[in-house]
């Protein structure tokens, strides 16, 4: 399991996680559309499930970019109901 973190805030308001696996296409544009949120102190958590394309590459790229604290998790055949509850156990 590897983790990726670009910590910026401390005080989060809101935690959105997003599961990803082979979404090279549109993952920037998924993440892009995350700016649109106002008002609150955001953290994104990504879980790459192994993607094989370029998806974890360009999610890393995007979050050295941007202003939101970004978690991102990596993990070969996580699976998705796992990649949305992992952050609660």
């Amino acid at each position: 399991m590897e983790w990726f973190s670009d910590i910026k805030n401390s005080k989060i308001d809101l935690s959105i996680i997003i599961p990803m696996y082979n979404v090279e296409d549109y993952i920037i544009e998924t993440l892009n559309s995350m700016r649109g949120v106002r008002g609150f102190k955001v953290e994104l958590i990504l879980v790459d499930d192994g993607s094989t394309d370029n998806t974890l590459n360009l999610a890393k790229e995007w979050a050295n970019s941007s202003d939101f604290d970004t978690f991102i998790l990596s993990k070969r055949k996580w699976g998705a109901i796992n990649s949305k509850e992992f952050r609660f156990k």
